[in-house]
């Protein structure tokens, strides 16, 4: 028989229990009412699953650009909470838009069915960030998201500085993506989940998925993404009542002209963890479907990516090993793509039949799809890219130390670097920036550059004390050639750590500058002969003053070296 104090300790952890399980239920089926939760009742939610189960644990990572920690919610059978190399590793994102919030609900329910059931996978440890952009979801609001079927309040895309998280994996202009890229290299996952809802065209699926484009994984993962895991991930979504289609990025105006794989380049999530030989998903729920179904099918999707990771853990780890020996001996990185429009293949499409009709706004023939006229029919799928720029690797690259902003961004991505202890005269290959295009209007925050050209010579340079050099077969090595090498789609140079050295800092005054001219001319045969050539053969030169002032500046000893000089040097 109990005695008092057992049997009122044992009602009082009765009452608890309750209260927190009906705590549980509430929290979880908010998306059953077209509701989602709060980020703070997000993230007590995962505070009571630590609290109550001995193989969940939620880790606190530094502060985002909200002020508040990121959170990670690991859930591990063997309650170890750290790194495993035997075990593999899934990551899933939630929530990097503020107003797609079909995995924040997804995973919650995720998380709890796999600890109430006490279905826990054996093989394999589950990450979950719970919310990625917090500022976004403390920007509560129920009308941003124009065309998106609930829920009734939902997040803001932007963050807390405005900035588009998915765009931000390279560049890092976010706390939240420094954040990041300490939990990712901390746990190294072989597969990662971005959990967003889609916008564009209207058709019949619930669900598509953007996979890591294939062409850019290493040759060992590839045939296991296409042959083995998407099979694998389409059928099981349509066996669990929830047809799938890739993506649709339409080619033209809409679906039945053929789509095209999406191409995640480094600033994208799945883009930059490629980078490291983790295959990627971004799963898009579609926006014109209930809350409720798009909950449903996130979740339905997040319990095939578990399955598969625990019944194959052991494959995808080894996959991963292999490629990431590869990436240390890989001669040549691609640092650009673009679409192969030549190879496509037939794939089965459901979609909602598509019309014009006069816009009662402009007058002008608008698009519609009617949802009275479903239809099945092949479309062509275009989903192979072509490298258009290779990048061999340096042996070494050389960054000098002034370029603070880029060496941050290295050691966050575990790049090992060793400083010059004495200065130093080093021959390296320069590059010189030729040519390059700008935007003429702001994207994210920074003007990108692209189409960028460059002029290779070899000379030798005096390096100083604490400069960096970075010396390449690192498992880091494809993400230091994408971000290194200005021809990168997403270099450093094109998200504009480097403009200052497209502005000359030197000038000259023409009535000073004009004696000094001639004498240049006259002691330099070779460049009078051309400047006479060039004035001879172009007429708005031979009409400027100040440009053949200028041309002969630029070939004497003041014009300064370092204008249009890429500050970070190869050593072949």
């Amino acid at each position: 028989m109990w005695n008092f104090n057992v049997r009122l300790r044992s009602y009082s952890f009765l009452f608890l229990f309750l209260i927190s399980s009906f705590g549980f239920a509430q929290t979880e089926s908010l998306y059953l009412k077209n509701q989602t939760p709060e980020y703070k009742e997000v993230i007590e939610f995962y505070q009571k699953l630590d609290k109550e189960y001995a193989s969940a644990k939620l880790i606190s990572y530094p502060e985002t650009d909200a002020g508040l920690a990121l959170q990670l919610f690991v859930i591990d059978s063997k309650q170890e909470f750290r790194p495993n190399k035997e075990r593999a590793m899934i990551l899933i994102m939630n929530g990097i838009h503020g107003g797609e919030l079909c995995g924040v609900d997804a995973s919650m329910n995720l998380a709890l069915n796999l600890l109430k059931n006490g279905t826990i996978p054996e093989n394999c440890m589950i990450g979950i960030i719970p919310v990625y952009n917090i500022g976004g979801a403390l920007n509560r609001n129920s009308t941003s998201r124009a065309n998106q079927n609930g829920p009734e309040e939902y997040g803001f895309r932007g963050n807390a500085k405005n900035l588009d998280l998915n765009r931000d994996f390279i560049k890092n202009d976010s706390k939240n993506a420094f954040a990041f890229s300490q939990i990712y290299h901390e746990w190294k996952p072989e597969i990662y989940v971005d959990t967003h809802t889609s916008n564009g065209a209207d058709y019949q699926y619930p669900f598509t998925l953007i996979s890591t484009q294939k062409d850019k994984l290493s040759p060992v993962l590839k045939p296991f993404l296409t042959d083995k895991i998407e099979p694998y991930l389409y059928k099981g979504m349509s066996k669990k009542g929830f047809i799938m289609t890739p993506y649709v990025n339409s080619i033209k105006e809409t679906p039945n002209d053929g789509i095209a794989g999406f191409l995640d380049r480094p600033r994208y999530s799945t883009g930059y963890t490629a980078l490291f030989n983790t295959i990627g998903f971004t799963t898009e729920a579609h926006m014109f479907k209930p809350f409720k179904t798009r909950v449903r099918a996130t979740l339905a999707f997040l319990e095939l990516i578990v399955n598969f990771t625990n019944t194959n853990a052991a494959e995808i780890v080894r996959y991963k090993r292999m490629a990431d020996r590869m990436m240390v001996n890989t001669l040549y990185y691609d640092v650009d793509w673009a679409l192969n429009d030549s190879i496509n293949h037939s794939i089965e499409f459901k979609g909602y039949e598509a019309a014009y009709k006069t816009s009662e706004i402009s007058g002008s023939q608008r698009l519609y799809y009617d949802r009275t006229k479903p239809f099945t029919d092949s479309i062509q799928f275009y989903d192979t890219y072509r490298s258009i720029m290779k990048v061999k690797r340096p042996k070494y690259y050389i960054i000098p130390k002034a370029w603070d902003e880029v060496i941050v961004r290295l050691k966050s991505n575990k790049v090992t670097m060793k400083a010059l202890t004495n200065d130093t005269l080093i021959r390296v290959k320069v590059f010189y920036i030729a040519d390059y295009s700008t935007t003429t209007a702001p994207y994210e925050g920074h003007y990108l550059h692209s189409k960028v050209s460059i002029i290779e010579k070899v000379d030798t340079l005096r390096f100083h004390k604490g400069d960096l050099i970075v010396s390449m077969g690192q498992l880091s090595d494809n993400y230091c050639v994408s971000v290194l090498d200005p021809r990168g789609a997403d270099s450093f140079f094109a998200w504009n750590f480097f403009d200052p050295i497209l502005q000359q800092k030197e000038y000259f005054s023409s009535y000073v500058f004009e004696d000094e001219a001639v004498e240049i001319l006259n002691s330099d045969p070779l460049l009078k002969k051309d400047f006479n050539k060039k004035k001879a053969s172009d007429q708005s030169f031979r009409e400027d003053p100040y440009a053949q002032l200028n041309y002969i500046y630029h070939h004497s000893s003041h014009y300064e070296k370092g204008h249009l000089r890429y500050p970070i040097f190869r050593v072949d």
